[in-house]
């Protein structure tokens, strides 16, 4: 290459640089008109890279001004995690607060009120039935008493695992021949203590003499036998899977008379008839129905 077209070229090299130069300008003066429409020149100051707004320009300015530098989309992330910040933080204090504990707890203390009197009321409806029922099985099959056992959860121990207790919550007997009634015997009985309930859950029914009894369990025939008790039969009541309690019948006949076949078939048949009662999701069906 000679001199001349050395120098030629160079002279368009710089020619280029310079209109890239004039470029750049006219870009960063476009620039700072737009920042101008925005507001003042000497409210905002821009390097190049950071933006430092004046304290004095007016709300609406900044915002416009920190769009332009960040943009839409970081703007909105940037908001929602200081809207979600500061929501969180007033919500853990909110359920922290006294007043959320006590409104949560009268919430609770309102529906087990209100629970615990639809229960009462449902028990108010089924008990004048079971006792009829039972005033029916004592005559019908012969018997000096017809009762029924109800087992229900008790307290628990230091690892939460519940004791089970029954109670003789229905008994009907014939005070004609001489019998009393063994209910209040019966209230809160820890079924650990006794292995006839188990037995009964296990085989569905017991009919035997005292003796058969106290093979299975001494300390439930011996509370019979106090009473002057001969033999019984006692069926499981069982609904929806779940077994409630027991239906039994109790003599003092000799066991000789009794008719061991026909006294399974009478507990089968009004086992029936009560554990619809002592369902409580079926017995308020039941009440409803009647009282429409």
């Amino acid at each position: 290459m000679t001199k001349d077209e050395e120098r030629e070229f160079k002279e368009e090299f710089e020619e280029i640089d310079h209109e890239q130069d004039e470029l750049e300008e006219e870009v960063d003066e476009r620039r700072r008109k737009r920042r101008r429409r925005l507001t003042d020149e000497d409210d905002v100051e821009f390097d190049g890279k950071n933006v430092r707004i004046n304290d004095s320009i007016g709300w609406l300015g900044k915002f416009l001004i920190i769009i332009d530098k960040f943009g839409m989309k970081k703007l909105f992330q940037g908001l929602l995690l200081v809207g979600l910040f500061f929501t969180g933080d007033a919500i853990y204090h909110f359920v922290r607060s006294e007043q959320f504990m006590e409104t949560v707890l009268e919430s609770m203390e309102k529906k087990n009120k209100e629970t615990h009197d639809e229960g009462t009321e449902v028990r108010g409806y089924v008990s004048p039935k079971i006792n009829k029922t039972l005033v029916k099985m004592v005559y019908e099959m012969h018997a000096d008493r017809a009762f029924i056992i109800e087992m229900h959860n008790g307290k628990e121990n230091a690892s939460s695992l519940p004791f089970v207790f029954y109670d003789m919550t229905y008994e009907e007997i014939r005070e004609e021949d001489g019998a009393t009634y063994i209910q209040p015997q019966f209230e809160n009985v820890n079924i650990n203590n006794y292995q006839m309930p188990w037995y009964v859950a296990e085989n569905t029914y017991f009919i035997g003499d005292v003796e058969e009894m106290r093979a299975v369990d001494r300390r439930f025939a011996a509370r019979f036998e106090d009473e002057g008790d001969s033999y019984c039969g006692m069926v499981i009541i069982r609904s929806n899977g779940v077994n409630i309690g027991f239906l039994g019948v109790a003599y003092k006949k000799n066991p000789e008379m009794i008719d061991e076949s026909g006294i399974r078939a009478k507990l089968g048949k009004y086992v029936q008839d009560i554990a619809p009662l002592l369902d409580l999701n079926k017995a308020k069906r039941l009440k409803e129905r009647d009282e429409e």
